[in-house]
């Protein structure tokens, strides 16, 4: 995707922290599930509450300025999410 102006340049870079934003409040509840420690869950409990809040500020931004919050996709992040295995038996 070419981008021609400043603007495209930051409104993509947004998007793809939206991105990254919205993969981290997938994965964090479930590392807090896996969590043993209280004190680590608690720790995981405010990323995520954290996380969704500047999720939410970046899609407000976006919005303000027309553009979808969900149009560009941060591919650095793709391989960092774990995906589900299956356990055999």
């Amino acid at each position: 995707m070419k981008m021609n102006t400043l603007k495209e340049v930051y409104l993509a870079e947004l998007q793809e922290l939206h991105h990254v934003e919205e993969q981290l409040t997938q994965a964090l509840p479930r590392m807090r599930d896996r969590a043993q420690h209280d004190e680590l869950r608690q720790v995981f409990d405010k990323h995520l509450e954290e996380t969704r809040s500047h999720r939410e500020r970046v899609e407000g931004i976006l919005r303000n300025h027309g553009a979808d919050p969900q149009a560009h996709q941060d591919q650095s992040m793709n391989g960092c999410s774990p995906k589900p295995r299956r356990r055999w038996r």
